[in-house]
């Protein structure tokens, strides 16, 4: 099985903040050994965009851990997943971003899309799963 991590997810299990950080370190830890975690450029743009304003250059090479991991294969962002964006923007009204996130684990055959963002369920085209 292939997961697609949103960036809120993957900013929770590397910053692991009281209450979103433990819950998404749990999440990540019951993904199979045999499962993979997808994640884009985008990802790491949302994830180290903070960290690089503040010149937190600790953080960013926990960041780079992550996207380190064996287990996390970087999915690319071609012309069709920004096609398939635009449809998903427009049919959802979601943001750019979670717009192209989501179109790109759809275009890249992921089995699952993790988040914290509720909003994101009415996706019918891949299987949405929320943190509570």
């Amino acid at each position: 099985m292939l997961i697609y991590l949103d960036a809120n997810i993957v900013i929770n299990v590397v910053e692991n903040p009281a209450v979103f950080g433990p819950k998404s370190n749990a999440r990540l830890q019951a993904i199979s050994h045999s499962d993979s975690i997808g994640l884009s450029e985008l990802t790491r743009t949302e994830c180290c965009n903070y960290p690089l304003r503040r010149a937190d250059y600790s953080l960013l090479r926990l960041y780079d851990g992550f996207f380190l991991r064996p287990d996390v294969t970087i999915l690319p962002i071609s012309t069709n997943v920004f096609r398939h964006a635009t449809v998903i923007k427009a049919v959802y009204g979601f943001s750019t971003l979670d717009s192209i996130h989501l179109a790109t684990a759809i275009e890249n055959r992921c089995d699952l899309f993790l988040t914290w963002d509720s909003r994101l369920l009415i996706c019918a085209e891949i299987a949405v799963e929320v943190l509570t």
